[in-house]
């Protein structure tokens, strides 16, 4: 696992596969890739109580082309990303695929005044066995943003209680959810 506070971390890939888990709070910023980079990154969960990347407490990730984030499997947090406690998360690209949750979503998890903006890349082949959305979940008391500008939600799926199979915005709060481009296709419920 990675822990992260305060800072800038950048990891580039070079091809490689990286199994752990990203843990960041406090500011601190976590890129996966940059724009222009042409190697590949994949990664892996190393734990069971979270999945691949943890934001919380006003921290960045900054996902780009070439990064590919799962499959993972978890039981009490998304399988791919949990933003939470005023976080950010900008996909610009990459894709984040066969990512499972059995409790809030498969792909990414948006809580607690956290903000999701998509820009590109694609979310697929992600499933939540609970109560989330397969592909994205707002489940929150606290308001959230998400914003869908670019990008593809595909082949997602919610099973147990059927909701969203590509999003759900799940809450007894202000969320914020504008879709302005992209594509979400072939999601079930």
């Amino acid at each position: 696992s990675f822990f992260s506070s305060k800072g800038t971390l950048t990891v580039l890939g070079g091809g490689y596969q990286l199994k752990a888990t990203f843990y960041l709070k406090n500011d601190s910023t976590l890129n996966l890739g940059i724009g222009g980079y042409s190697e590949t990154l994949t990664m892996l969960s190393s734990r069971s109580d979270y999945g691949v990347i943890s934001a919380q407490h006003n921290s960045t990730v900054n996902l780009y082309e070439g990064v590919t984030i799962g499959p993972s499997s978890r039981i009490g947090s998304s399988g791919g990303i949990m933003a939470e406690n005023a976080s950010v998360v900008n996909m610009y690209g990459g894709t984040i695929t066969g990512c499972e949750s059995q409790s809030v979503s498969g792909g990414v998890y948006v809580t607690n005044n956290a903000v999701f903006n998509m820009y590109g890349g694609t979310i697929k082949n992600c499933v939540d066995k609970w109560i989330g959305g397969g592909a994205v979940c707002a489940y929150t008391a606290y308001p959230v943003v998400f914003n869908m500008t670019g990008g593809t939600i595909e082949n997602c799926s919610g099973t147990y209680y059927g909701y969203g199979g590509g999003i759900c915005l799940y809450t007894t709060n202000d969320t914020y959810f504008q879709m302005d481009g992209g594509t979400i296709t072939g999601c079930s419920s």
